[in-house]
């Protein structure tokens, strides 16, 4: 009997060493990879595992010594049928944006023309990107993502804007030309339309009252007559626009209607005024029934 127990206690005894070295060997491979994703984070390797952990959720953030790369982009929430190809999508669009942003970085930096001292001043040029929704309903969601990017040697940033509409009945973002009805004239309505709005607002109000130049606070002019190239019924110029709900949000990019110091310009659009270009089974029917 007692010949028994002891072989026993040996049994357990080799069964408790096997399972704390297992324990010890994987918590060694444990330490062993997050030490080494450390090192990684701190010996400028971490572009890519800084990159790809960022941009699955939304983000994409690269660093090196040249430049600094920080985007968050719309997206989608994953309960909406449609939402993996269009958070796709705009992944796509950002993440080219990202890697042009990178490459022309590297042709500025060996642009002889650029004096020395830009390049060695410890400056890095930079792209950063946020968003925010501007409305949300049972039919749509609407983004408006806002850009800045500077590189070394500029006299100042410049900046972007990007409107994404996601259709919740069609499951798919949309084109702004789908709000229209096909064969209208949308384009020459917009145009009309905005011009008059800016020049309402120079009047203060007053529609009869509405001028062809609108002075801003900080002495800029908006030339809102027909030789402002910025306001033709093209579709580059009104591609960003996003449905609200007072009216239909329009906007123009720094310097497509006025000088660099004014900065992009809106204009909200009631849906009245546009009620005969509407798309009656569009995402702006709702505001036209």
């Amino acid at each position: 009997m007692e010949l028994i127990v002891k072989h026993q206690t040996k049994i357990i005894v080799y069964v408790g060493v096997a399972l704390v070295s297992v324990f010890i060997i994987a918590a060694s491979y444990w330490y062993k990879s997050q030490y080494l994703k450390e090192v990684e984070l701190t010996t400028g390797a971490s572009v890519s595992v800084v990159g790809q952990q960022a941009e699955n959720n939304n983000t994409i953030s690269r660093e090196t010594d040249t430049s600094t790369i920080d985007i968050e982009y719309p997206f989608v929430s994953s309960q909406f049928e449609g939402a993996v190809a269009a958070n796709n999508s705009i992944k796509k669009i950002y993440s080219d944006r990202a890697n042009t942003f990178e490459k022309e970085v590297q042709d500025s930096l060996s642009n002889n023309d650029l004096p020395q001292e830009f390049k060695n001043n410890g400056v890095s040029s930079y792209y950063d990107v946020s968003y925010e929704v501007v409305a949300s309903t049972t039919r749509y969601i609407s983004f408006v993502a806002n850009g800045e990017s500077f590189f070394v040697g500029s006299a100042h940033p410049s900046h972007t804007i990007d409107t994404f509409i996601f259709d919740i009945k069609n499951k798919r973002l949309i084109r702004t030309e789908e709000l229209f009805v096909a064969s209208s004239s949308y384009l020459k309505t917009l145009s009309t339309l905005t011009r008059a709005d800016f020049g309402v607002r120079a009047a203060g109000g007053n529609a009869e009252g509405a001028v062809s130049d609108v002075e801003g606070s900080d002495g800029f002019v908006i030339d809102v007559s027909a030789q402002n190239d910025g306001f033709n019924p093209t579709v580059e110029n009104f591609s960003r626009l996003l449905p609200t709900q007072d009216g239909l949000k329009i906007y123009f990019n720094e310097y497509q209607i006025a000088p660099y110091v004014a900065g992009p310009q809106e204009s909200v659009i009631p849906y009245a005024a546009l009620k005969k270009v509407i798309a009656n089974d569009g995402v702006l029917g709702e505001y036209i029934k």
